[in-house]
């Protein structure tokens, strides 16, 4: 008995998508490329619009639909030492007296 493993099952390779999502594709495409605008074009339109009316909670909620589409997203990282070199971290905290003292407008 052989070992199969996803490399060779057989079917689409990787990266391939299936017939139905290559047609989508394909119609989307043609579909944006007869439209004068495309729907991000509209939300950003009317995010404008409506941060210029004066409505910041219309205009946010537009910004966050949009934001995928317009910035990437942050990876995430691990930061970790190892057992010669470990991580370390120095929290230069200041004291009550001082913390009282900016409290008061004493300090500096």
């Amino acid at each position: 008995m052989t070992m199969t493993t996803k490399a060779n099952k057989g079917g689409r390779p990787r990266g391939v998508g299936s017939p139905n999502s290559q047609r989508r594709a394909r119609v989307a495409d043609r579909v944006l490329a007869q439209a004068e605008i495309t729907p991000l074009d509209v939300m950003v339109k009317t995010m404008a619009k409506r941060w210029k009316a004066g409505d910041e909670a219309g205009a946010c909620a537009i910004a966050k639909d949009c934001a995928p589409y317009l910035h990437a997203r942050l990876a995430s990282t691990t930061v970790k030492g190892d057992g010669l070199n470990p991580l370390s971290f120095v929290l230069d905290l200041p004291s009550a007296a001082e913390l009282k003292a900016k409290i008061r407008g004493t300090g500096t």
